[in-house]
């Protein structure tokens, strides 16, 4: 088999992201702005590709009320998602620690109704009958019922 190379000048235009890691990078420094309340951010991306498309999508669905963060095939997206994910539910999980683990050492009653609402939501989450409710109506049943559990029990006096 013979190839033949001709030497051609070649035109056309061709549109192509600066760099997708920037753009990956400025996706989500401004979308943790916002959601952290700094305000709403502005970005032109004049381009597109699969993998900034599936950024949007997670940033999309990390704003969004299930969570559902979709990487699609993008290894980018997910490389840049995991520690921003783990970073946010340990924030989450550290300022419940800081509301929690003080009145539930001072009182005794405090700690039972926290048990309680951590027992419940467990069994919300796994088993099939309640798999219907939302995370945070679940929530919010657990936190009521886990209250009004200990109050009958264990009821506080005006003076207390």
């Amino acid at each position: 088999m013979d190839i033949t190379l001709e030497n051609r000048k070649l035109s056309g235009t061709v549109n192509v992201i600066q760099s997708k890691s920037y753009a990956h990078r400025i996706l989500l420094g401004a979308s943790l702005a916002e959601l952290t309340g700094g305000g709403k951010t502005g970005i032109l991306l004049e381009n597109d590709s699969e993998d900034i498309r599936a950024t949007k999508r997670v940033i999309a669905g990390l704003q969004g009320p299930e969570g559902v963060m979709d990487c699609g095939e993008s290894g980018t997206t997910l490389r840049f998602m995991v520690p921003v994910c783990a970073a946010l539910g340990l924030a989450i999980y550290s300022m419940f620690i800081a509301i929690i683990v003080p009145p539930a050492k001072a009182d005794k009653g405090v700690l039972w109704a926290v048990l309680i609402a951590s027992a419940m939501s467990c069994a919300f989450y796994y088993i099939p009958l309640f798999e219907q409710l939302s995370q945070g109506f679940s929530i919010i049943i657990c936190a009521v019922v886990a209250s009004a559990i200990m109050a009958y029990i264990a009821p506080k006096s005006e003076v207390d």
